[in-house]
């Protein structure tokens, strides 16, 4: 069965949700279409078929962009479709991913690339059900050097319906300037996810709190 994600966003965006517009806040926990936004890996686990839908717009002074994402993965495999548009102008970007099996307990490896030259290569370790472990390397061919280190971990400490963790970035190889990113997921209800995610103010970096909505209607998933 095709399972739908459509994420709405009516009032205004962040840049946040646009890079991540599939509702995934952490490269430990993204086995879902979020795995095309943040860990290919996750394109390993088996979640069927989905596809997605989502659109932003960001406005800034008299300027606005708008952006569509589209998404679809199955059978390991997935890809995304963006559409810009600002000013008038409009360019199109693409990418396509793939997960596998690594070793057991599960190990997964994924690799992903972009239309705009980068290369995104990701590992998922949950050889424990209440711990995960996720891994991102970016590689931008336009520098022909890494642009991003990604490492994150997840914990269900009282069961399935809690996930705390936290994730660290570096932008260089020397990992001189760490970030942060700290994270929970809570399943209060049957069908309803909330989402918290804070990053502490870095070098010329605003802090950031984010919080997303997700509903579950069934065959289709809502994200606000």
């Amino acid at each position: 069965m095709k399972k739908i994600i459509i994420i709405f966003t009516i009032f205004f965006s962040s840049m946040f949700s646009q890079q991540n517009p599939w509702g995934g806040i952490s490269v430990a926990t993204s086995d879902n279409l979020d795995a095309l936004s943040l860990n290919p890996a996750g394109l390993g686990v088996d979640r069927s078929s989905q596809g997605g839908l989502s659109l932003f717009n960001l406005t800034k002074g008299d300027e606005s962009q708008y952006m569509l994402h589209t998404a679809n993965r199955g059978d390991g495999f997935g890809s995304t479709f963006r559409l810009e548009n600002q000013n008038d102008k409009s360019d199109m970007f693409y990418s396509f991913g793939l997960g596998f099996e690594l070793g057991s307990p599960q190990i997964l490896g994924g690799f992903q690339w972009f239309s705009e030259k980068q290369f995104r290569f990701g590992s998922l370790i949950r050889s424990m059900k209440s711990v995960s472990v996720g891994i991102t390397a970016d590689y931008d061919q336009n520098i022909n050097d890494w642009s991003l280190f990604r490492a994150g971990a997840g914990v269900r400490p009282i069961g399935s319906k809690v996930t705390l963790g936290a994730d660290l970035f570096s932008y260089d190889t020397g990992f001189e300037n760490i970030h942060t990113s700290i994270f929970a997921e809570i399943l209060p209800m049957e069908g309803l996810k909330v989402s918290l995610g804070y990053s502490p103010a870095v070098n010329n970096d605003e802090e950031e709190f984010r919080i997303s909505v997700g509903v579950n209607f069934g065959v289709v998933d809502g994200f606000f």
